[in-house]
């Protein structure tokens, strides 16, 4: 129908590359209503070809965005680990030697 269907199909997939999910969706949403228009253009906007690629794209943007969405958050995760774990670190390490000597004073303090 259109000679651009496969660069409308291809676009969510290049922005999800390059961007967010937020970014994506907005080019997927684009991709669907040019592939609307370029039907509507040819006179033929509720043909089943038209509606059959316009439902296939907008299932296509779609799980496109679950992707990108998944792999933000998996990009965020390790940043969480990352920051946690020097605090888990500081927690099994044994207590200086300023402490013991203070923990030791408080606990003869009671005799």
């Amino acid at each position: 129908m259109s000679d651009l269907g496969p660069l409308l199909v291809i676009a969510p997939a290049l922005t999800a590359w390059l961007e967010g999910p937020w970014v994506t969706s907005g080019i997927g949403a684009l991709a669907v209503m040019a592939q609307g228009f370029a039907g509507w253009r040819h006179c033929l906007p509720l043909s089943r070809n038209v509606l059959v690629e316009v439902v296939a794209l907008a299932v296509l943007s779609t799980v496109v965005v679950a992707f990108c969405v998944v792999r933000d958050r998996n990009r965020r995760q390790p940043a969480r680990v990352r920051s946690v774990a020097p605090l888990c670190g500081l927690q099994a390490r044994a207590p200086q030697e300023l402490f013991t000597g203070l923990w030791s004073r408080l606990s003869h303090a009671d005799d």
